[in-house]
């Protein structure tokens, strides 16, 4: 149950970046996956929920995500 806790916390819009983002680099080269890995960490940073994440760890609470 722990485990199952920890893999469903977070936004669910994160989730979907990181699973499209995994099988769109999975047959790249390792310098092409890297490549893409870093763009799409870098448009993820600027969503609104990554926003609220930041926002709420530096506030000390939960965040409330869409």
């Amino acid at each position: 149950m722990e485990l199952l806790r920890r893999a469903t916390r977070g936004s669910r819009h994160s989730k979907a970046l990181g699973k499209q983002g995994f099988y769109a680099q999975v047959d790249l080269d390792q310098g092409k996956a890297y490549g893409y890995a870093i763009e799409l960490m870098a448009a993820s940073s600027q969503t609104s929920d990554a926003r609220e994440g930041m926002a709420a760890f530096l506030e000390k609470r939960a965040p409330r995500f869409d």
